[in-house]
């Protein structure tokens, strides 16, 4: 009951833009484990922020909770508290798109924590503002999945850290990857966890496929139109 109340009440902001303000969710037991989740709530940017701003606290709110719940497991007190940290970026916020990631860590004993990367993407489709995949995003009939997957495995090739893919053992970037994806001003903003382009000590990964390498094959009407 006390994690509850504290949902209830530890939503408050700590910045806030021309059109949004971060707010955040809080929980812990001393010794035991703290968990803490920063997210954006937008204002003024109509369906696309309504839509937005109810997937974003319907995420927040459930991946902490599971996590909290997962913890509180452990009857004894770990030599080391766990720990959650959901922290978000927003990459574009108007009232055609809303764009952002969370960067969530956690640890929950063993030799180091886990980083993982969540991804959220808000905009008209079809017809209709929802979440979108990065299929939304190009003309139909084009493989984008081919043609991203050798430009994010061409600029890999030369970062020495990104080891399996100099080693051949990622020859391709899968689908389910692809979906990890924010839409930056610059382009489309891939994110990668520990674990898929190379061993944990060779971090994470963030590319940036640049407009200038996609504009002829993207769906403007979804990204562009006014």
């Amino acid at each position: 009951m006390r994690f509850l109340v504290v949902l209830a009440l530890a939503g408050i902001a700590v910045a806030q833009t021309s059109n949004y303000q971060m707010k955040s969710i809080n929980a812990d037991k001393k010794g035991y484990y703290s968990a803490k989740t920063t997210y954006p709530h937008f204002a003024n940017l109509g369906k696309t922020g309504e839509i937005a701003n109810a997937a974003i606290s319907d995420w927040t709110k459930s991946a902490q909770t599971a996590w909290v719940k997962s913890a509180a497991k452990n009857p004894q007190a770990p030599r080391v508290p766990y720990e959650f940290l959901a922290t978000p970026t927003v990459h574009r916020n108007d009232l055609r798109v809303i764009s952002l990631y969370f960067t969530v860590y956690e640890f929950t004993g063993g030799a180091h924590g886990n980083t993982n990367f969540v991804c959220m993407n808000f905009g008209q489709a079809n017809g209709q503002v929802r979440k979108l995949s990065i299929g939304d995003l190009f003309m139909p009939g084009f493989d984008y999945k081919r043609y991203l997957s050798d430009q994010i495995l061409a600029q890999l090739q030369g970062v020495e850290r990104a080891a399996w893919v100099a080693g051949a053992e990622v020859v391709e970037i899968k689908p389910a990857q692809l979906e990890n994806f924010t839409i930056h001003k610059d382009g489309l903003y891939f994110l990668f966890p520990p674990y898929e382009l190379g061993p944990y000590s060779s971090g994470t990964f963030k590319v940036l496929v640049p407009y200038t390498k996609l504009m002829e094959h993207l769906n403007k009407g979804v990204l562009f139109a006014r």
